[in-house]
């Protein structure tokens, strides 16, 4: 069994990782740079993966706070707020949700 940051570098491995329901992971893509961008998105589409981008901080943050992500790609230097903002936002808004319970996007593995 692989990391999903491992299989991440490894696109030729030709695995579908899935979710613990079984299903695609979904996964949100913070990334400025469209070039980069589409480029990742096309690698993550060839292995499978339903794949999100979006180009602002503030776009990624309201992305993952809606918690339909299995993981989140978040680049550091990001127009509106930076990468480091995004998730320390995260952070916070899971810690003011219900008696401790975390929101699902905090569970989610972020790669910055």
């Amino acid at each position: 069994c692989i990391s999903a940051f491992e299989f991440l570098l490894r696109a030729d491995c030709g695995i579908i990782i899935v979710n613990k329901e079984d299903r695609v992971m979904r996964i949100l893509l913070v990334e400025d740079e469209k070039n980069l961008s589409a480029a990742v998105c096309r690698l993550l589409h060839e292995e499978r993966f339903v794949v999100d981008p979006v180009y602002t901080g503030p776009e990624g943050l309201d992305c993952a706070l809606s918690g339909a992500y299995d993981a989140i790609i978040l680049d550091v230097m990001l127009p509106g707020m930076d990468g480091y903002q995004v998730l320390k936002s995260i952070r916070k808004s899971s810690d003011c949700r219900g008696h401790g319970e975390y929101h699902k996007s905090v569970g989610d593995p972020v790669f910055l």
